[in-house]
């Protein structure tokens, strides 16, 4: 299966809500499956701030956050660190943006990276400033065409 991410892409940046949905329906491998195409060149990560949540959720009695807790301790997920520019960055973007979101927008920004994202804001953002993202809409809508995800999945992930 082909994802939209390009060659000159090396990396994929994945919010909360995305890691959490999958999570949730234990289908993570999905992810995997969706960029198979170009996983041996990129890598997959997180925001700080985006750990931060996923061990928050976890440690508060969200259990299903345990599978991309794993692949971060493992090593298939990493968690980017922000630098100054970053920060600098951040300082630039809409207010509106939650942090987790405002951090991956700033390392894609940098690292030419794509954002994979269920944040309308933080989406139309992208498209504004031309920074590539992928709607959790478009990836939910590509695994159901390619048949690894049925009607009720994609309905319960998206509602």
């Amino acid at each position: 299966m082909n994802s939209s991410v390009s060659p000159t892409h090396n990396g994929v940046i994945f919010d909360t809500n995305v890691l959490s949905l999958f999570a949730r329906d234990d289908r993570l491998e999905l992810l995997q499956t969706v960029f198979d195409s170009v996983r041996s060149q990129i890598g997959f990560f997180i925001t700080p701030a985006v750990h931060a949540e996923l061990t928050t959720g976890h440690k508060r009695g969200v259990f299903y956050l345990a599978g991309p807790l794993h692949l971060v301790e493992s090593g298939q997920i990493r968690v980017l660190q922000l630098t100054k520019a970053d920060q600098l960055f951040i300082n630039s973007l809409p207010s509106r943006l939650a942090t987790g979101e405002a951090e991956a927008i700033a390392l894609c920004h940098r690292l030419r990276f794509v954002f994979v994202t269920h944040d309308r804001k933080a989406i139309n953002y992208c498209e504004r400033v031309g920074i590539p993202a992928i709607r959790l809409r478009s990836l939910v809508d590509r695994l159901h065409r390619a048949g690894l995800l049925t009607a009720d999945e994609v309905e319960k992930m998206l509602t």
